[in-house]
């Protein structure tokens, strides 16, 4: 699983095409996740995953551990 920016100004087409020809399927879900700047705006970002989309389920327990690991405590004080 790895996590993709979709902006087209960065790349992000370019760089999802170049994963998908390596066998990764892009997830029709995001996730929003805070900005390693602090005080920066949320980033939305796409998930790819490999051979298959994630279930509904794997997706959720993705979403919170991506919270419980980076968002949670990134920036506390």
């Amino acid at each position: 699983v790895l996590e993709v920016d979709p902006n087209p100004a960065d790349g992000g087409e370019r760089r999802i095409a170049f994963y998908e020809r390596l066998g990764l399927v892009l997830n029709p879900e995001g996730i929003e996740r805070v900005s390693f700047v602090k005080g920066g705006p949320p980033v939305f970002l796409r998930i790819m995953s490999a051979g298959r989309a994630l279930t509904g389920e794997e997706f959720a327990r993705l979403e919170s551990d991506v919270y419980n690991v980076i968002g949670r405590d990134l920036w506390a004080d």
